[in-house]
């Protein structure tokens, strides 16, 4: 994960009801929910480029 110096704010619209599960997860966790939402995106983004079909065109 990045340092604290090279994060750059940003905004996405989410539903009600899915800002309402990540605060309760995160709150079950202990860590903010902006927290959580980093750990996802970042998981994410590591299953993609790992994954066997990354990079197909078709």
């Amino acid at each position: 994960m990045q340092s604290r110096a090279r994060r750059k704010p940003t905004s996405i619209a989410l539903g009600v009801e899915m800002v309402k599960e990540l605060k309760a997860i995160a709150q079950e966790r202990g860590i903010p929910y902006q927290v959580l939402m980093r750990l996802l995106i970042a998981d994410g983004i590591r299953r993609m480029v790992w994954s066997p079909s990354h990079g197909d065109t078709d």
